[in-house]
């Protein structure tokens, strides 16, 4: 993951899941579109930014859903269920990688990491707003006036 990934998640320790993922999911996207105009540009100082904006992102949103997963696993099946999200989280960085690489050899690697940067930082946004328009479960059993806090 990185230092960076790493850093965040020390950071967001023991906050709530969909805190983590509300805030990584943006910082991921842009990233992303920060990586993509570094390499047209050809500037490494973009280049550095974006990878530390991303990786913040990345770590954020990462321990987000496996807080997510802990919290909702039922407590005699929590290592079945984290190790399929492993499993699933290796799978999901591991076939992109060959996905660019494939790309690559036709449009070329510039434009194989564009399109896959671009196209993931749609994907975040979309789950963003997925996450910001569902009700959060804590907050649906009660009502807001009833609850005594406010949204994440």
């Amino acid at each position: 993951m990185g230092r960076r990934g790493l850093l965040a998640q020390l950071i967001g320790y023991g906050r709530p899941a969909r805190t983590l993922e509300l805030a990584g999911l943006p910082l991921l996207a842009v990233g992303l579109v920060l990586l993509a105009l570094a390499g047209s540009l050809s500037s490494l100082t973009l280049l550095l930014v974006a990878t530390v904006i991303a990786g913040i992102g990345q770590g954020l949103a990462f321990l987000g859903g496996l807080t997510a997963v802990n919290e909702a696993a039922p407590v005699g099946r929590r290592a079945d269920v984290l190790s399929t999200f492993y499993v699933i989280i290796y799978l999901g960085v591991g076939l992109p990688i060959i996905g660019v690489g494939v790309l690559a050899t036709v449009a070329g690697l510039l434009a194989a990491v564009q399109y896959f940067a671009c196209a993931v930082a749609v994907l975040c946004l979309a789950v963003l707003l997925i996450l910001a328009r569902t009700r959060h479960p804590a907050s649906a059993a009660a009502p807001p006036a009833l609850s005594g806090s406010t949204a994440d």
